[in-house]
């Protein structure tokens, strides 16, 4: 059974003609991942993880560096690491 606020998201997305797949994991969380290319960047995949016993929903990004300089990759890393650590609430 899907979470809680996962059944939320779902219903939103359907009545705005979204479709996704929304994976349930064995410790009962819900996973929707996006995978997509855009032209400037490349593939991006996103995921988007509601925990079964949080009402917080948590959103990453993978594998959206691939179209940039790998001179400048290093450092991009380190910015989104310090965002990470700024905003989020462990």
């Amino acid at each position: 059974m899907l979470t809680k606020n996962a059944q939320e998201f779902k219903k939103f997305t359907q009545s705005n003609d979204m479709d996704f797949e929304f994976i349930e994991t064995d410790s009962g969380d819900t996973i929707i991942e996006f995978r997509e290319i855009l032209k400037t960047v490349g593939k991006v995949r996103m995921l988007v993880h509601f925990a079964k016993d949080d009402y917080m929903v948590a959103v990453a990004g993978a594998d959206f560096l691939g179209g940039f300089n790998p001179v400048k990759k290093n450092y991009l890393y380190e910015v989104i690491n310090e965002l990470n650590a700024k905003y989020t609430k462990c």
